[in-house]
């Protein structure tokens, strides 16, 4: 008669936390701006084909500024469009590659935080 006894047994574990590399564009606007990001740091939580984030989102602005020209033949109203470099942070929700995002954008000249809403797309995941 012969016995076993084992000690330690194999098991097969998942690991519950993971580094990943991903990246996304989004365009988000309040209304009177609209602004352009290409993803950028974040700290993501995930359940299953749901994932939600807080990011840093370097991002372009653009904004349409409107100015009267004088002329001879009277006032000439001009409208050029202004891109700005501009850092902005919030929440980004994902299902599966789509992304709905709600950026907060701090704007130097008037001192002031503004919200914004948008859509984007993650593009790669590594």
């Amino acid at each position: 008669m012969s016995t076993t006894a084992n000690a330690q047994t194999e098991t097969t574990r998942t690991p519950k936390k993971k580094l990943e590399i991903d990246g996304s564009i989004a365009a988000s606007t309040d209304g009177k701006a609209v602004y352009f990001n290409l993803g950028g740091p974040a700290l993501n939580f995930g359940i299953k084909k749901f994932q939600f984030s807080i990011n840093m989102l370097p991002s372009i602005g653009i904004t349409a500024l409107h100015t009267s020209v004088p002329s001879a033949y009277g006032t000439t109203n001009k409208t050029r469009l202004n891109a700005t470099p501009v850092l902005g942070t919030g929440l980004q929700f994902y299902y599966k590659r789509a992304i709905f995002c709600i950026p907060f954008y701090y704007r130097f000249a008037s001192n002031t935080w503004v919200g914004t809403v948008g859509v984007g797309y993650k593009i790669f995941k590594f």
